[in-house]
């Protein structure tokens, strides 16, 4: 018997993300015998994970949209519409939130029969108001062209989808390559510099949804409680200037690492001492996953999906006084740290878990099975 073969769609390139982590997991546990998975993205320019998604043995489709795309040679639009229909896919799996509809209904018009909507987030993730009103548009039109909705968390669901029945698929994780280990944590603590510090750790680009700003401005009063604190931020983006500009203007260059980008999460999450989140807004983010996993407290914003708070210690607060949250944050500072990995798998954020359930799932959905709707992990 032939795997069902399906269309996972990118809004950008397989870069180091949120959603980008939900597909390359899945990529990774799904059961290939059963299912075969292809990658629609939008860039022509490469993403971290392109070499593992070529090595799976899977394809990339490329969708050309900004100018830098059009130097780069590749097929047209209309091309690709050609290579989808030929390949006859039984299901397309939308990961572009807000925009699902417009590239579902290209794929209806392909004749795909199976067209599954996911939302990754619990707002548009752009800053324009103009933008964001176009977008709430086009999710109007999701019903429409979607024949299942699917999202990371209920806040998630929600905002997409309304009060339409939506299913929740976790955001699972290799639990066991995430859990404490102290041996690791004092090889980073030795490779950073770390040793004798209290650690704030954060990781995101540098994007305003992440609200660095306010991050500096936290830390600018914990340094004050205490003076052996140290900030680590993980990521890339637009924002890192300004927020650099920030960090020295501020006189704080020596209590704060920039790591960059990472190719893994797991071991620089064993450096920190506790993890903080002042986001604008999340779906349910990976990154409280895995930092709950490792044993971390969390001190994350109220703004944040409530879902995303797995175990204790985990504290939600207001974005309004930095003072409050540096306070919180140095409470924390004594924390007896324990691996969460068993606890995470039995709550079902093991991504082994996810992996078998979509592909159950996808089989309910192609072998015309009514109990899809009722399926839930």
């Amino acid at each position: 018997m032939k795997p069902i073969k399906v269309l996972f769609v990118h809004g950008g390139t397989l870069k180091r993300a949120g959603t980008e982590t939900f597909l390359m997991n899945t990529l990774r546990t799904i059961d290939a015998t059963r299912v075969h998975i292809d990658f629609m993205v939008f860039g022509r320019t490469p993403g971290d994970f392109d070499q593992e998604v070529l090595d799976h043995g899977c394809k990339i489709y490329r969708i050309p949209y900004t100018p830098q795309d059009l130097k780069i040679k590749g097929p047209s639009i209309r091309e690709i519409k050609k290579q989808i229909k030929y390949e006859d896919y039984d299901i397309v799996h939308a990961h572009m939130n807000a925009l699902n509809s417009i590239v579902l209904k290209q794929m209806e018009k392909l004749g795909i029969k199976i067209r599954l909507s996911h939302s990754h987030a619990s707002e548009n993730i752009v800053e324009s108001k103009i933008i964001s009103k176009c977008f709430d548009c086009a999710t109007k039109s999701i019903p429409k062209y979607a024949t299942q909705l699917l999202a990371c968390s209920h806040v998630a669901g929600e905002f997409l989808y309304g009060n339409r029945p939506f299913i929740v698929v976790n955001n699972g994780i290799n639990v066991s390559q995430y859990a404490y280990n102290p041996n690791v944590r004092d090889a980073v603590r030795e490779t950073y510099n770390l040793n004798g510090k209290f650690v704030v750790g954060h990781v995101g680009r540098f994007h305003f949804q992440k609200n660095h700003e306010f991050l500096i401005d936290v830390f600018q009063k914990l340094i004050k409680i205490q003076p052996n604190a140290h900030l680590v931020l993980v990521g890339e983006g637009e924002l890192e200037p300004k927020i650099k500009q920030k960090v020295k203007a501020l006189g704080l260059e020596g209590h704060v690492t920039y790591t960059g980008v990472l190719s893994s999460t797991e071991r620089i999450l064993q450096g920190f001492d506790i993890f903080v989140l002042p986001s604008l807004f999340e779906g349910l983010p990976y990154v409280l996953v895995e930092a709950q996993c490792s044993g971390l407290p969390c001190v994350v914003a109220d703004t944040v999906s409530s879902e995303s708070k797995l175990i204790e210690p985990f504290t939600f607060l207001p974005l309004k006084d930095p003072g409050m949250w540096a306070d919180t944050i140095i409470n924390f500072e004594r924390v007896n740290r324990v691996s969460q990995a068993e606890t995470l798998d039995q709550l079902g954020f093991n991504n082994k878990k996810t992996g078998q359930w979509l592909t159950d799932y996808y089989e309910t959905l192609v072998n015309g099975g009514s109990d899809a709707e009722n399926m839930r992990m």
